[in-house]
């Protein structure tokens, strides 16, 4: 099944090799919350679960929100399709196959953020019943969006547009010549990355 989302990166710049394309930017809350409602953690090679790295990033996002982008390195993102659209720094990517597309590199990043918008959700919009119980009970990135899903989209975004910080992010998308091998190329990136 293909999912398709549209983002929008605080800058990026373009780096070009035989087999890939790779756009290297930032990217703000109300994006990241669309990010984590369209890929899956499928072709991350690490399970992502609370831990001291997600609790930093927290402490991070909650005491110095400007220094989150100096603090991580981000996601990796890989894609079959980028394709730039009329306004400036906006994308459609395309996933297609969930074994190597979406997320490669920075499920903790993503977990850590989406912990901390679902407990700024509960604090600012009472209408969510979202409680101080069921974020506790968050283990592992299943459990996160299993309630991450209950939450209404608008809601989500809503929320999202209140918080001020950025990440470093990093998504890679096949050349035509590499189409037919795309795959093999990401599991190299992917392996590497979190090794």
């Amino acid at each position: 099944m293909k999912n398709t989302l549209t983002i929008k990166l605080a800058e990026a710049c373009y780096q070009n090799h035989d087999r890939i394309v790779k756009i290297v930017g930032k990217i703000d809350a109300r994006n990241i919350s669309k990010l984590i409602s369209a890929v899956g953690l499928t072709a991350n090679p690490r399970n992502s679960k609370v831990n001291k790295i997600t609790r930093a990033i927290q402490e991070t996002l909650e005491t110095s929100p400007e220094m989150m982008e100096f603090k991580t390195k981000g996601l990796l993102i890989a894609t079959s399709s980028c394709k730039p659209l009329e306004r400036k720094n906006r994308f459609s990517l395309s996933f297609e196959n969930p074994a190597y597309e979406g997320l490669l590199d920075g499920g903790h990043n993503l977990l850590g953020i989406g912990i901390f918008m679902l407990e700024d959700l509960k604090q600012h919009y009472p209408e969510i019943k979202i409680t101080n119980e069921q974020i506790s009970k968050i283990k592992i990135w299943d459990d996160f969006i299993s309630l991450w899903n209950e939450v209404d989209s608008d809601l989500r975004d809503e929320s999202a547009e209140g918080l001020y910080f950025l990440i470093p992010i990093e998504i890679m998308f096949p050349t035509m010549i590499a189409l037919p091998g795309f795959d093999e190329t990401v599991f190299a990136i992917s392996d590497a990355r979190n090794n």
